[in-house]
């Protein structure tokens, strides 16, 4: 809160979200007009016969929304494999700044492709959005213009069958959102008793 301006535009998307249950915390302003910024998809496990794609969900009404100027400072604290990002990202001025947050560095690093274009004014950071506050702070950033959290897995996560979220394909039983992390849903099955779980 300490780091958000009085105009600090903010959208939080829950997984599964649809447009009439979004929280937005949006002060509404006169004429307030928004250029339209489209996402493209993201092309993931590109085998022979097998393309997926993850296509970012209400993009345009993200844009709108947090109000993005071309002088803009925006945190994406969920960047994922930037879909969003890239649309904010094509809105901002030389001045302008985006910092994204992730705490799934294979995700992380797609973003960083994604964004190689805009990489003067993108700062990817490898944590967790719950330690914004202090990644702020290390950053030396005062206040923000803009905030996005797009909480949930991505499509991207779930058709990867190593990662283990997949309800389609077998893999490891892994679920980790972090890769880094030391503990996975095998692990903790398989080693902790019901009583702990």
């Amino acid at each position: 809160e300490k780091l958000m301006k009085d105009n600090t535009k903010m959208m939080v998307m829950e997984e599964g979200e649809s447009a009439d249950r979004i929280s937005a915390f949006v002060p509404r302003e006169e004429n307030n007009f928004v250029p339209q910024a489209s996402a493209e998809p993201i092309l993931h496990n590109q085998e022979p016969g097998r393309t997926e794609l993850h296509v970012p969900v209400m993009t345009r009404e993200i844009i709108e929304h947090l109000s993005i100027k071309p002088e803009s400072l925006v945190v994406d604290a969920t960047i994922g494999t930037g879909g969003h990002a890239l649309a904010i990202a094509k809105l901002l001025g030389p001045q302008g700044r985006l910092i994204g947050v992730d705490r799934d560095g294979e995700s992380l690093n797609i973003s960083r492709q994604r964004l190689k274009k805009f990489s003067g004014q993108c700062q990817l950071i490898h944590d967790d959005y719950r330690n914004l506050d202090q990644i702020l702070d290390s950053l030396g950033v005062q206040q923000v213009d803009a905030m996005l959290f797009d909480l949930g897995i991505s499509s991207y996560q779930l058709e990867n069958p190593e990662r283990g979220f997949s309800f389609r394909v077998d893999g490891p039983l892994d679920m980790r959102m972090d890769q880094g992390s030391y503990i996975s849903a095998y692990d903790i099955i398989n080693l902790l008793s019901e009583r702990e779980i």
